[in-house]
């Protein structure tokens, strides 16, 4: 182990890796949004952390909850606006299955998330 000061952490660390080994370290990373000390602090430091890209997983969350939110003004809007003598029904059934794929999606998010924290528990 070399020693070096650099604020709080000031010990450096050093491996070698076969290419291979290399190449599952650098995916990891990219994977989860990390660099390579990241990689070495969390994985060894803190094991309990549950491996995710919380970027990746936000921003799907985000676009999910947008969506819905827009099917949600959609549906609204045409509750308020039905005149039953002239209900558009297939308009509106279009907008309920799609409120129902986001629906969906935003449930199989959670439960990829879920399974990873069971997996880590």
């Amino acid at each position: 182990m070399e020693k070096r000061r650099s604020g709080k952490r000031g010990n450096l660390v050093r491996c070698y890796l076969s290419d291979e080994e290399l190449s599952v370290v650098n995916r990891t990373c990219n994977d989860l949004g990390w660099n390579k000390s990241e990689l070495v602090r969390n994985r060894l430091l803190h094991p309990d952390i549950l491996n995710i890209n919380s970027a990746k997983l936000l921003l799907a969350l985000s676009e999910i909850g947008m969506q819905m939110s827009q099917l949600n003004a959609s549906i609204d809007g045409q509750q308020k606006g039905i005149d039953f003598k002239i209900l558009d029904t297939a308009k509106f059934e279009t907008l309920i299955i799609s409120y129902q794929l986001q629906q969906k999606k935003l449930e199989q998010q959670i439960r990829k998330l879920l399974m990873r924290i069971e997996r880590k528990g």
